[in-house]
């Protein structure tokens, strides 16, 4: 045992100045000594001298993001107005697409007033449509397309018979998108908001009492 201990201390002196360490703690039975006058073996607790360097690294993050030519922490004035011009062309877009799907709503609405029996294909048109109007819609601000645009999607998937009140809902729906794209009735819409949501609320109150007959 004790040529195991010395063989082990040798070997570890050897290995620390390699390692860049020195004084390691092991705190084990193998590095013990004795005092004076006493034969019993007591832990002998020998202080860490850990060597490390710390690398402070600038922080270029914001540099990358805002590039090197405006400075730290400034934003690109430039950068901004190009985001801003890339948003509109998009609403821009949205408008235009949110447009031509209302035409092919009030075309899918007019078949389906004119024939009553073969109404898959007409309402099918009018759930798709209003399901893509109201896709991007609170993207843009439009919050009633997301709001009509959902409701006229419940009430044409789950439409089997279609009445003369029902293609009234439906048209009441289409009006009220008609008039958030053409004025651009964006957020809550104030006045003109609250007057297309009544306009509507009536209109399906009129169909919900007409079932209950």
């Amino acid at each position: 045992m004790a040529g195991f201990v010395g063989a082990f201390t040798r070997w570890q002196a050897s290995v620390e100045p390699e390692c860049g360490v020195e004084n390691v703690a092991t705190d084990t039975p193998f590095h013990r000594e004795k005092t004076s006058g006493d034969n019993t073996a007591t832990r002998s607790p020998i202080a860490r001298k850990p060597r490390y360097q710390v690398i402070d690294r600038p922080n270029t993050l914001i540099q990358k993001l805002n590039g090197p030519e405006v400075g730290v922490g400034v934003i690109d004035p430039q950068a901004i107005a190009r985001a801003e011009q890339a948003i509109e062309q998009s609403r821009d877009r949205y408008i235009a697409q949110a447009s031509q799907h209302l035409e092919n709503m009030r075309a899918a609405l007019k078949t389906l007033s004119k024939q009553r029996k073969d109404t898959a294909a007409p309402l099918q048109e009018l759930y798709r449509y209003s399901r893509e109007m109201k896709g991007q819609a609170a993207t843009f601000g439009f919050l009633f397309l997301t709001r009509f645009g959902d409701s006229l999607a419940e009430l044409t998937q789950k439409m089997t018979l279609v009445t003369d009140r029902q293609i009234e809902l439906i048209n009441a729906h289409l009006n009220a998108m008609d008039v958030v794209i053409t004025q651009q009735v964006t957020g809550t819409g104030g006045m003109i908001g609250e007057e297309l949501s009544d306009g509507l609320r009536r209109a399906i109150q009129r169909v919900v009492a007409e079932n209950r007959r």
